[in-house]
């Protein structure tokens, strides 16, 4: 029985570049989900029924008027719609709450944690 290959392992600019842009999507998907545009200066915005702005200013301003339990909610719908097979930049960003994108103290932490598991090691041959 042959072995499966493993899959490959990201660097750490792959890493960045892939959860950045993954923190991105989620940011735009919580101002739509929490209905930011409705109250939003953005005429565009208002007219297409989601965040076409700036999604991180928007999320950032904005969130605090959402109860804990709404955002827990939402992030229980992105859980579950996320494929098992999705890759690790983009699970860790799925896992984060709206306040992880701001918070100093928890982002960066889990955010350097998963990075770590998943970075090549130089000479690994990997």
């Amino acid at each position: 029985m042959p072995l499966s290959p493993r899959k490959p392992r990201f660097t750490e600019t792959q890493y960045a570049a892939r959860f950045a842009a993954e923190k991105v999507r989620m940011q735009r998907r919580y101002c739509d989900a929490f209905e930011f545009w409705r109250d939003c200066r953005r005429r565009q915005c208002r007219r297409e029924h989601g965040c076409r702005g700036d999604a991180h200013a928007c999320l950032k301003r904005a969130f605090g008027a959402v109860a804990r339990d709404v955002q827990w909610r939402i992030r229980q719908n992105v859980l579950t719609a996320t494929p098992a097979n999705i890759g690790a930049p983009e699970r860790t960003a799925r896992q984060m709450m709206p306040l992880d994108f701001y918070d100093a103290r928890s982002a960066p932490a889990a955010v350097a944690k998963a990075a770590a598991r998943q970075v090549t090691k130089p000479g690994s041959g990997l």
